[in-house]
């Protein structure tokens, strides 16, 4: 089940496969439920399946898209509030474990009780409110739309298009950011790298090297991008949580050090993300289709060789 094209496989039939196992993978994982982590499990494959079917987005038809894509943005909704409720509790732990030794070890334990009790909360709501069951419908309904999957054009020209855009989207998010630095807009550039993320993934073998490279650039963008946001959200419900006069000297100190360390992610973010994405979108895709047309047509013989060896 590894998430990447084979090499004598054709696009369509690989994009079906990819999907399906995505679908398969979902399944299992919302048997596991009784545990976050499965549910975190399942939000993952949604999000793999979404690459799959954006990077061929625009050979499948608008309405093929849309139609798959709504039920899965469905599905997401509903493992939303257990997924969010543990990323806070997480975010909290990552936060007092970065600042270990400039704040008292139980600083905000009130507060860690608290988001430990409302993970507890939404993971059990999500057991008994059907919402396992709803969700494995969706699944289990899908795999008779992607066998049917028909992808128009074969080879490069079937996916090309789809890593140009993923790349030129993220391009143009880092862009919005460095003029505009909201937590909207570094969320936003967050799912733009996540999408390139997944399909560089997907290429992985037609370079190796390069490839796992270029992946763990946009691995590490994408924590820094996600530890960032999942700070936001946890501000939001400190201040909320933490309004009391009581409370205010916690209150104060925790939002200081969530606003630092969002600086501080935030500035290695678009560092790493200028050189990343230094390079035009059209030169981006022309190299990647260099790489895929030496890999598709190599021998047996030659297979493993990147193409400058090949030249």
């Amino acid at each position: 089940m590894a998430f990447k094209f084979k090499r004598k496989e054709r696009v369509e039939k690989g994009v079906r496969r990819l999907s399906c196992e995505r679908v398969e993978k979902a399944l299992e994982r919302l048997r596991q439920c009784e545990n976050t982590e499965a549910i975190h499990g399942v939000r993952k494959e949604i999000k793999k399946l979404r690459a799959v079917l954006r990077l061929v987005q625009s050979e499948i038809g608008k309405k093929q898209y849309e139609k798959t894509a709504a039920r899965l943005q469905k599905a997401a909704h509903l493992l939303e509030p257990a997924r969010d409720a543990q990323v806070r509790v997480k975010a909290l732990e990552g936060l007092s474990a970065h600042f270990k030794g400039e704040i008292a070890a139980h600083a905000f334990g009130s507060l860690h009780k608290n988001l430990r009790e409302e993970c507890r909360r939404e993971t059990n709501r999500f057991k008994k409110e059907r919402c396992v069951s709803t969700v494995g419908q969706i699944f289990r309904k899908l795999p008779s739309r992607i066998e049917n999957l028909e992808v128009k054009r074969k080879g490069w020209s079937a996916i090309g298009p789809g890593i140009k855009t993923s790349y030129s989207r993220g391009r143009k998010a880092y862009k919005v950011v460095g003029k505009e630095p909201t937590a909207e807009n570094f969320h936003e550039w967050r799912k733009r790298v996540k999408d390139l993320w997944y399909h560089i993934q997907l290429l992985t073998p037609i370079w190796p090297e390069q490839m796992a490279a270029m992946a763990g650039e946009l691995e590490t963008l994408g924590e820094q991008l996600g530890d960032d946001h999942d700070l936001v959200m946890l501000k939001e419900t400190a201040e909320k949580d933490l309004d009391g006069e009581a409370e205010s000297k916690a209150r104060e100190t925790l939002v200081g050090l969530l606003e630092l360390r969002n600086r501080e992610l935030r500035s290695a973010a678009l560092l790493l993300g200028k050189r990343f994405y230094e390079e035009k979108p059209s030169l981006f895709c022309k190299r990647l289709e260099t790489y895929w047309k030496t890999w598709r047509s190599e021998s047996s013989q030659t297979q493993g060789e990147h193409p400058e060896s090949l030249q």
